[in-house]
């Protein structure tokens, strides 16, 4: 990852978005333990689909792993349940934003990861150089 500029803010609060492809998940968790030593206290989480949640369940270098579940969403959308899943969008969304982030990480580079990254309400995004549309 190469920042645009330097951070303009000590991050007490951090969410690393990379949501799917487990060999990726794994390479992108060695980010973690120098993240951490960097950031002794902050708050580190990491947002995922399910598929690849149980690689980083137990991580001690993990606040809180938080599991985007992409995969029913789609059938709620295929079941036309739309006020289910507008539910479900609308409590993520809002919980992303109150978790009052200083700092994303988007590891993965793709659109539906830059959207998260923008609907997170961060005051700060980093990302990898973007496939679709997700620059920073």
């Amino acid at each position: 990852m190469q920042p645009s500029k330097p951070l303009d803010i000590e991050p007490s609060r951090i969410l690393i978005i990379r949501l799917s492809a487990l060999g990726d998940v794994v390479m992108a968790s060695a980010l973690l333990p120098p993240l951490r030593r960097r950031y002794p206290n902050a708050y580190i989480a990491w947002l995922v689909e399910p598929a690849a949640a149980d690689l980083l369940r137990y991580n001690p270098h993990l606040d809180q792993l938080i599991v985007w579940p992409r995969g029913e969403w789609r059938r709620l959308w295929r079941g036309r349940r739309y006020g289910k899943l507008a539910k479900e969008v609308i409590q993520l969304l809002g919980y992303l934003r109150d978790q009052r982030l200083d700092l994303v990480l988007d590891l993965q580079g793709l659109f539906k990861s830059g959207l998260w990254s923008r609907l997170s309400g961060a005051r700060q995004r980093l990302g990898l150089g973007s496939r679709e549309g997700s620059q920073y």
